[in-house]
């Protein structure tokens, strides 16, 4: 009995998540990248990125990074 109803729950549960629906997502990405050399040893990076849906034009992510090198040996 105990192995009919495991056998039983792994079924109900393979079909649960088989019945999943995908819905597609267009989207279009921004980027912008902007670098500053304060010396032959420094720099500093910003970037932008902005991630929007086509329709309806709504924002779905705006991320920024800033990163400052270092060229150790110049």
């Amino acid at each position: 009995m105990k192995k009919t109803l495991s056998i039983l729950l792994l079924l109900g549960v393979y079909q649960a998540h088989s019945q999943r629906t995908v819905t597609p997502q267009y989207l279009y990405w921004i980027h912008y990248q902007n670098q500053l050399v304060l010396s032959p040893k420094y720099y500093w990076v910003n970037e932008i990125e902005n991630r929007r849906f086509f329709n309806p034009d709504v924002e779905n992510q705006l991320i920024a990074h800033s990163h400052f090198h270092y060229k150790p040996g110049k």
